[in-house]
Parts: C-alpha cells; sequence; structure tokens
C-alpha cells in the first residue's frame, strides 16, 4: 500500500495532544487537572429551560445558553458542545460558570448593558402625536 494514501490513525488529534502534554506537566508538579463542570439540572429546571427556548420575545442568546445548559446536563463534552454551537469552548464555559453563580437569572444579560436610550420618554411622546396627527390629516385632507 502506499504511505501517502495510508493514515496512521494511532497518532493522537493535536488537541488531544496539548491536554496530554499539559496533563503531564500537572502531573509532575503533583497538582491535579480541574474536575470538568457539572450540571445537574432539577425536575423543574429540566422541564422549564425547553419551554424557554420555545417562547416568543425571548432574546436569542437566551435560548442558546439555556440549550447549552441542557446539553452538557446531558453529558456532552464542552468541545462537542463548542463545535455543535459554533461558539468557542471558552464561551461555552462562561455559560456554565454564569448557571452555576445565578441559576435562570445566568441566562439573561444583566441590566446596564448596551447602549443608552438618547431620546427622552417626551420625545418619544411628541413623535407619536406627529405621527398620528399626519396620519388624520393624510386621510382628512384626500
Amino acid at each position: 500500500m502506499n504511505s501517502l494514501i495510508s493514515k496512521d490513525l494511532s497518532v493522537p488529534h493535536r488537541c488531544e495532544n496539548r491536554y496530554k502534554i499539559a496533563e503531564n506537566l500537572l502531573w509532575r508538579r503533583n497538582q491535579t487537572l480541574p474536575a470538568p463542570l457539572k450540571i445537574d439540572l432539577s425536575e423543574e429546571e429540566d422541564k422549564n429551560l425547553p419551554e424557554l427556548q420555545k417562547l416568543a420575545g425571548i432574546p436569542y442568546r437566551v435560548k442558546e445558553r439555556a440549550e447549552i445548559i441542557r446539553l452538557r446536563h446531558y453529558g456532552w463534552s464542552v468541545e462537542k458542545i463548542a463545535q455543535y454551537k459554533g461558539k468557542s469552548p471558552h464561551t461555552v464555559r462562561d455559560c456554565f460558570h454564569r448557571w452555576k453563580k445565578r441559576g435562570m437569572e445566568g441566562l439573561w444579560e444583566k441590566m446596564g448593558r448596551g447602549r443608552k436610550k438618547k431620546w427622552k420618554e417626551d420625545d418619544l411622546v411628541y413623535v407619536e402625536k406627529f405621527r398620528l396627527f399626519s396620519t388624520l390629516c393624510d386621510n382628512f385632507c384626500l
């Protein structure tokens, strides 16, 4: 068989090789690797998360985080979830940490995030009155 065509399947993947190197370095220092982040959902949480994903008006990121939490609960690895969702493993782990710290509230963004409103409430009322007035004029002026 041609050596260019055959592939040696015993060669570990690049990421696995890095993990083994890191594991050996930590073992030499008598340290242990951190335990994998485990997500245990109660029956109520396991029931509520899929319902949350189906609701209209829920931000997309919240629905994604809910799915990530459920996938981890069912035994998916961080790397597998990251690949499936098109996210980095760091983002997936951040989602787990948010869940561990704040539970269901961790799925949503904290208040104060994002761009602040430039328009005041009075401005919006004025625009709405003007829009209503222009609609009435269009209807009666014809």
